[in-house]
């Protein structure tokens, strides 16, 4: 991200009769530089104190914001995760540790740090209000000097439109938008919706993005529209009238893990099609613990059945080639897996899928039928396919997949048992998935500079405790 905003920042030190607007974009990417750097460590202060939402208007269209100077758990998960990078962080400053991390990337040259220093503080925040239609970006930080702020921004920026409301500098495009910042009689922290989806959310989190879909849809369709008109075409996007809901997005620290969680909140609930009953966390757990890396899916039949195979030119396509819709679903009811196991004896990972259809030997049958109708030898299915038991395997060659299979019936241990894989993959998902990657990347060669990696877990399903939303978590952990 630093190298992405190096033109921008690099601008920081010229004189200052430029346009509000490139003003502003310059002002945005030297906090974004601070915030990229920042993101990973910091703020030993103490916590609590306004937020941005507590000035921002209660119909705020979205925010993305990071709060360095969180409570005192997260400061101290923060400070035990970054002890396990001592050569990543070396030299690092606690009294200054934005200044001190970017001291150690090509930013030091571009950015004068040494200006900024004096005002700001550690809660930064960038948001969306809308007004007579259009979208409004603005920039919201945290000062702790308003004499100093004013001073710097008269020195360098004397025609940016600002204000400093509750100890935040707040700055947009238009003085209009500022001024419906300052008369708004309620804020977004005061917004019930707003609340309820920091709840869902949970935990102290170090970061934070939310986003209402209803309006940006909406400004969408606008927008799309006058440009087709513009181009001389028609067209009215009426779906989007109708596109409601949600995305939050938080990320927050354990003393070993970082954690990411999505929700998505009221986006087509009432014909989403999720399992309940997920139990990818077994599934996975049994694998042997020799497992680089696996992925679990289910529902895939259930939707398709629901979906595409009740389409009847789908059906008809499937005939042709001597298929019904049916033996896709049921090939396809049961979990989906993709596992990629440690040989011991290559460095090549042994790779290969595993199926759950609803009656494997049937499914053979099938699969056979349709390659003989179509021309095809159905005697190589079986160097690619294999049944055992209630699965079928799929893989490069026959000795293969029964090696394979062999480690997954017979393991000496299961991956379940591993402090690693307990802290990495949390929860069950309709798509879960794990990968050990302080073994998995050496194997294809990846340099992880001596980074303490562990494994990378990915869940997405049904937030059961909270009706109407999904949850995607995301979880890096370290050795």
């Amino acid at each position: 991200m630093i190298n992405d905003d190096h033109a921008l920042t690099s601008e920081i030190a010229l004189p200052a009769k430029r346009s509000k607007g490139k003003v502003i974009g310059i002002v945005v990417a030297a906090v974004a530089v601070v915030i990229a750097g920042a993101g990973l460590s910091f703020a030993l202060l103490s916590g609590g104190g306004a937020q941005p939402e507590d000035i921002l208007p209660k119909d705020t269209v979205a925010l993305a914001k990071i709060d360095l100077n969180p409570k005192i758990g997260q400061r101290i998960n923060l400070v035990r995760f970054l002890a396990k990078f001592p050569k990543t962080f070396r030299n690092f400053d606690q009294e200054d540790p934005v200044g001190s991390l970017i001291n150690q990337t090509d930013a030091s040259s571009e950015l004068q740090w040494s200006a900024i220093k004096p005002w700001i503080g550690t809660r930064y925040a960038v948001a969306v209000i809308e007004s007579s239609g259009a979208m409004n970006p603005i920039l919201v930080v945290s000062v702790k000097d308003e004499a100093e702020v004013k001073y710097y921004l008269a020195k360098n920026y004397p025609e940016l439109n600002y204000e400093i409301i509750s100890g935040f500098l707040v700055v947009a495009e238009k003085k209009s938008t500022l001024n419906l910042i300052t008369s708004a009689p309620s804020h977004l922290s005061d917004n019930e919706v707003y609340k309820s989806d920091m709840h869902a959310l949970g935990g102290d989190q170090i970061a934070v993005v939310w986003a209402d879909l209803k309006p940006i849809a909406q400004f969408a369709q606008n927008y799309i529209n006058d440009f087709l008109y513009q181009q001389g075409l028609s067209a009215d996007l009426n779906t989007t009238k109708n596109s409601n809901g949600r995305v939050v997005i938080g990320m927050h620290f354990t003393s070993d893990t970082f954690v990411t969680d999505i929700l998505t909140r009221g986006i087509g609930s009432e014909n989403q099609t999720q399992l309940d009953t997920s139990d990818s966390l077994k599934i996975l757990g049994d694998l042997p613990a020799s497992t680089l890396g696996a992925v679990n899916i289910e529902g895939i039949g259930a939707s398709l059945t629901d979906g595409l195979l009740s389409n009847s030119a789908i059906n008809d396509a499937l005939n042709l080639i001597g298929l019904k819709a049916k033996d896709i679903s049921e090939l396809l009811q049961g979990p989906i897996a993709v596992i990629a196991l440690d040989d011991g004896k290559t460095n090549d990972p042994l790779i290969f899928l595993r199926l759950t259809p609803k009656n494997p030997s049937q499914t053979i049958e099938t699969i056979r039928m349709v390659l003989r109708r179509n021309g095809l030898d159905a005697g190589q299915l079986d160097s690619l396919v294999i049944e055992d038991g209630q699965y079928l395997y799929l893989g490069s060659d026959s000795a293969s997949i029964r090696k394979a299979i062999l480690q997954t019936k017979n393991p000496a241990s299961r991956l379940g048992d591993s402090g690693l894989f307990k802290k990495t993959l949390t929860k069950s998902g309709n798509f879960s998935a794990y990968v050990d990657l302080g073994s998995f990347l050496p194997k294809l060669s990846v340099d992880t500079k001596g980074a303490p990696l562990g494994g990378l877990g990915i869940s997405i399903g049904a937030d059961l405790g909270s009706p109407g939303t999904s949850r995607t978590s995301i979880v890096l952990s370290l050795k």
